[in-house]
């Protein structure tokens, strides 16, 4: 991807650090945050398939097909959030988040659900991009002594600062 100056109307988003690349892998473009790379990304393949793509790993949050949507603007709860990393994390869709007993029970019972799963063969890429970000990227931090995937993000005013991610 070229991370670059983007310019929407009279939109003009920047990077976090102010800093491009020029000409990055997408792997590295995600680990350093670059929403210059994300726009353009989402942009190329189309709002509604970023929808699509959301809706496939469990987000039902309405979601406007705006230009900030590859930014994270749309609000979408922990919950839903915590699925779709679950589902990329276990190499399926969609995880559908519930609450379980205290006993092992659960497992039996979710096992034998006849639960239909999609395999995606896009989730090891994911996986991959998702790795860059915290071994070399924003989510240096998060890292732990085990393979740890992730992403970060801030909110638009930089009140608030997350991770999601799974080991």
């Amino acid at each position: 991807v070229n991370d670059a100056p983007v310019v929407m109307g009279n939109w003009r988003p920047q990077n976090y650090d102010g800093r491009y690349r020029g000409r990055i892998l997408l792997r590295d473009a995600v680990a350093m945050s670059s929403n210059s790379a994300a726009i353009q990304v989402a942009e190329r393949v189309g709002r509604d398939n970023v929808i699509r793509a959301a809706r496939d790993l469990g987000i039902t949050t309405p979601l406007r097909p705006v230009p900030t949507l590859a930014l994270g603007t749309e609000d979408v709860t922990l919950l839903e959030m915590t699925a779709a990393y679950a589902a990329v994390a276990a190499g399926y869709y969609p995880v559908r988040p519930y609450g379980i007993a205290g006993d092992a029970g659960w497992l039996a019972s979710w096992l034998g659900s006849g639960q239909t799963v999609h395999r995606d063969p896009a989730f090891p890429m994911l996986r991959d991009v998702l790795y860059a970000v915290t071994q070399r990227g924003t989510g240096t931090a998060a890292r732990l002594a085990l393979p740890t995937f992730g992403k970060t993000g801030t909110t638009s005013d930089y009140r608030d600062a997350w991770f999601f991610g799974f080991a």
